[in-house]
């Protein structure tokens, strides 16, 4: 009932390569404001200043205001304060950008596995790959970077224990928000589904059970739900470690049920297509050589995209009226995906891309946004050092 049978002459040109550029582009624009945005405080009272204050419990006292938005008075570093603070929740709408990025990903993941449907095995062990490189990554560079890190800090500027244990926790709590970026995992497991909804086994043990083999589809359905649990568990109830957290996906259920349902929808169109009263008794191959074929593909993921926005709005809104917040079921994080809907009825899934070459730049990019981030964090956790140093101060001469 979707298709339209007359044909067309728009020609879609946009390709998977077209969308995984501007995932990639978005991912560095809300990353790099975010640490920038972070970067910026640690101008505001320079770090050398900080630990020959003679006056820490007056810093201490103006940072703790800072925290709480409780600033007063006309001086230059509360103005300063006040400036970065007020331009939080535009900071936080371009970091929201980021968090669509998956769906581009999963967009040219799609492409690429309608069009290389018989190297659907390669492509599966690829991401599994990646997905474990990138985790082991993530956990030693926490466990043996960050950590040793912030404990060496530690020790230089003299910061007792318990403050230390305390800044250790807060950074596990940052990472938890916003250092996740394995989405391998997201490829994977949307691998998983495409195989299991598309593929047809040929012969051995599945293609004799074959009902058993599509009800396997499950498997990335539970993982996601699994995912769903462990996150807000990890946000609201109990402290799970990164080695457990890490393996789960927190980019959001909206970027799964677009991939889930484009896929389902490519998979039966056929039938979709039969059952048609309007295709005037064209045949289905003959349908797929015309460009209404494209136009209609689409459409239907346009369609899909803007239900997903209006409910992924109305939880946005609820989490904001304190109903509850949804983010912590990873709801209400798509709010921007209607800014991208038109470039939809410009993409040809079935088109490959030109420049391959661009493979080995994505990782380059990858790595080299990594190192700008870590660069940039650097200098916020040493900052944050020498503020935990007033603070221990702070809370002796209370003492």
């Amino acid at each position: 009932m979707f298709e339209l049978t007359y044909d067309t002459r728009h020609k879609p040109f946009l390709t998977q390569t077209t969308f995984k550029i501007i995932g990639l582009f978005l991912l560095g624009i809300s990353q790099l404001t975010l640490a920038f945005y972070a970067f910026s405080f640690t101008s505001v009272l320079p770090v050398e200043e900080i630990p020959d204050s003679d006056n820490a419990t007056d810093i201490f006292e103006l940072l703790m205001n800072v925290l709480a938005g409780e600033l007063s008075g006309e001086t230059s570093l509360v103005s300063t304060y006040k400036s970065l603070i007020s331009i939080w929740p535009n900071i936080k709408d371009i970091y929201a950008l980021g968090k669509v990025v998956p769906i581009f990903l999963l967009i040219g993941l799609f492409s690429t596995l309608v069009q290389e449907r018989k190297s659907i095995f390669r492509i599966i062990i690829k991401y599994f790959i990646f997905t474990i490189l990138f985790y082991l990554a993530e956990i030693i560079g926490y466990y043996y970077f960050l950590i040793p890190l912030i404990d060496a800090l530690g020790e230089s500027y003299l910061i007792d224990k318990t403050t230390l244990v305390i800044a250790e926790a807060g950074v596990y709590s940052l990472l938890g928000i916003f250092g996740n970026f394995n989405i391998f995992v997201d490829l994977f497991v949307c691998s998983l589904f495409f195989f299991f909804v598309v593929y047809v086994p040929k012969k051995g043990f599945f293609r004799k059970h074959f009902k058993l083999f599509r009800s396997l589809t499950v498997i990335p359905v539970l993982y996601l739900i699994a995912s769903v649990i462990f996150t807000y568990l990890a946000k609201t109830k109990i402290q799970i470690p990164l080695t457990i957290l890490a393996l789960f996906s927190s980019r959001g259920i909206y970027a799964h049920l677009f991939f889930w349902i484009i896929s389902l929808y490519y998979k039966y169109r056929r039938v979709i297509y039969k059952n048609n009263p309007n295709n005037q008794d064209l045949e289905f191959k003959q349908y797929l050589k015309m460009g209404s074929s494209k136009l209609d593909f689409a459409l239907v993921m346009g369609l899909v995209m803007l239900v997903i926005c209006l409910f992924e709005r109305i939880f946005a809104n609820l989490s904001s009226q304190h109903i509850f917040n949804f983010s912590y079921v990873s709801l209400g994080r798509g709010i921007h995906l209607y800014c991208f809907v038109f470039l939809l009825l410009f993409f040809d899934f079935t088109k490959k891309p030109r420049f391959k070459f661009l493979k080995i730049l994505y990782g380059i990019y990858y790595v080299l946004l990594a190192f700008v981030l870590f660069a940039f964090y650097a200098v916020v956790i040493d900052y944050a050092m020498a503020v935990l140093k007033v603070v221990s101060n702070a809370i002796g001469s209370y003492a």
